[in-house]
């Protein structure tokens, strides 16, 4: 039976060492890949929730407000801003004038 020398055996241990170190290497890159995705996700993803409640709760706070003054009257009909500005300062001509 034929033995190695101890050159060629030192030559397979390194190998045997590089191929182990590899895999190695390889497992710790997906690992950190899969890590750095995850939390891109969670990063991303935290403030989405929050925004849309945000956003949904104003929308309905300025149509309630938006309603709440076609129902008591505070509503402008006039379908521009100086018009009531004029009536506010009186220089709106009356009937009786």
């Amino acid at each position: 039976m034929l033995t190695p020398s101890s050159n060629e055996q030192h030559r397979l241990e390194r190998r045997q060492e590089a191929i182990i170190e590899m895999k190695t290497r390889g497992n710790v890159t997906t690992f950190m890949g899969n890590l750095i995705a995850v939390l891109s996700f969670i990063v991303i993803g935290y403030p989405l929730p929050l925004a849309t409640i945000t956003t949904m709760l104003l929308g309905w706070i300025v149509t309630g407000v938006a309603m709440g003054r076609v129902v008591l009257g505070h509503g402008d009909s006039a379908p521009c801003a100086a018009s009531w500005r004029t009536r506010i300062a009186g220089l709106q001509p009356t009937l009786q004038d």
